[in-house]
């Protein structure tokens, strides 16, 4: 009794084939979802200081509240003017910055509006903008600081809608 072991053969590599065909296709779509999560990791890493307009959520360690009918405090950095604008919860503001090494950070030639506002940041924040000497940015929060003390300020990154 002789039997080929060609069938055998065949079939083992049949099973193979589709077993590692299934496996591929498996990591294939683990590997994509995993690419889409490392890209949209990678883009909350890498944000640039100069991505867009950053909301004001923290001044001196407590929460900012925006007040019914008033606008949110915010910062816009213009890298190729090396300007800033923004407005701090009563006036318009605008000035000069200067990124530095290690995420120096100074801002200069300051200027705003001179509205007259109740129950506003205004005062804490401008106090912040003149002592702040660097930042830094996790994800889509950045962070004004004085040396290496608590942030005085943190700043969430709008999407732009």
């Amino acid at each position: 009794m002789k039997t080929s072991a060609l069938p055998a053969i065949l079939l083992f590599a049949l099973f193979f084939s589709f077993g590692c065909g299934i496996k591929g296709k498996n990591n294939n779509v683990d590997t994509s979802s995993q690419s889409i999560a490392a890209d949209s990791e990678k883009k909350a890493q890498n944000a640039s200081i100069t991505d867009g307009r950053w909301k004001l959520i923290t001044l001196l360690g407590q929460e900012v509240q925006t007040q019914e009918g008033e606008k949110d405090a915010f910062l816009i950095f213009n890298a190729e003017e090396q300007r800033m604008s923004g407005y701090n919860g009563c006036n318009s503001i605008s000035g000069g910055y200067t990124l530095g090494e290690g995420q120096q950070l100074s801002f200069t030639q300051m200027i705003s509006t001179q509205r007259a506002c109740m129950n506003s940041v205004e005062s804490d924040f401008m106090k912040v903008l003149e002592r702040a000497d660097n930042y830094t940015i996790h994800g889509d929060t950045l962070s004004l600081n004085k040396a290496r003390m608590a942030p005085l300020a943190r700043f969430v990154l709008e999407s732009e809608e």
